[in-house]
């Protein structure tokens, strides 16, 4: 699948040249830090699998794409955004738009991320799931984050700054993009009989009702892990933990309908 980007000097509001993305989740957070640091408008606009941000920012499909940018060349302000930020174990400072996380879903995505693009579209990150619970070893996490400390071999855990990732999973269902706050959802060691009932659940965000589920939100979270761990955000590699996570309050304008 290929993934493009342009900035566009068209009609624009108070003279910003805006920031034009055509690919997955994937391909905005690679733009992410660009389009951060010079403070441009950014249009998503979604062309494959995986589009947790354009769904949820109101550019689901190419035709609601087309609609907010007529709007913005009309004068509509852009929406301010929130950003996750963290800082891995190799000294990386990253952004990301959605979701960051580590454990069974950062060894699902990196499995999904070597299927062939038609097989992604078609419920690819769904089968990379379920085939990494049959292989996938609990290992522990100590999260300190709003004045709790959590210690113990987890499953996995997500840090949402957005309420879904791999393409339809609510994982973090209760975040938004504008509320200055992480979503952490931290789901303890589970059997793969438990995996297996447990993910379907995540399709609704009904998983917050299993006891083995912990949530909570803080707008500062401390990662300590006995081994590195790998980190996927927006679906991409991020680095190993340990990690420090924080948000950037309304830190990224974009173009909405």
């Amino acid at each position: 699948m290929r993934a493009a980007a342009i900035f566009g000097p068209a009609a624009t509001q108070k003279n910003l040249d805006p920031f034009r993305a055509l690919g997955v989740d994937g391909t905005v957070h690679r733009f992410l830090p660009q389009v951060h640091e010079h403070k441009v408008p950014l249009l998503a606009v979604p062309t494959g699998s995986g589009n947790d941000y354009h769904r949820e920012v109101g550019t689901g499909t190419v035709e609601l794409a087309l609609k907010a940018w007529e709007a913005f060349r009309a004068g509509k302000a852009p929406r301010l955004i929130d950003l996750g930020f963290f800082t891995n174990v190799e000294g990386e400072k990253r952004v990301f738009c959605c979701v960051a996380g580590f454990g069974l879903d950062s060894d699902a995505n990196l499995r999904a991320n070597a299927m062939p693009s038609w097989l992604k579209r078609h419920g690819g990150y769904i089968l990379a799931a379920v085939q990494t619970i049959f292989t996938y070893e609990p290992k522990r996490v100590r999260l300190t984050a709003g004045g709790k400390t959590l210690d113990e071999k987890v499953t996995l855990v997500a840090i949402g700054n957005a309420p879904a990732y791999g393409d339809g999973l609510y994982i973090t269902p209760r975040a938004l993009f504008d509320d200055g706050k992480l979503d952490v959802c931290y789901v303890r060691r589970l059997s793969k009989l438990q995996l297996l009932r447990f993910f379907p659940t995540v399709f609704k965000g009904d998983h917050l009702k299993i006891r083995q589920v912990e949530y909570l939100q803080a707008d500062r979270i401390r990662i300590e892990t006995d081994v590195p761990m790998r980190i996927n955000c927006d679906g991409e590699h991020g680095g190993h933990t340990p990690a420090e996570f924080t948000v950037l309050p309304k830190a990224l304008p974009v173009i909405v309908p």
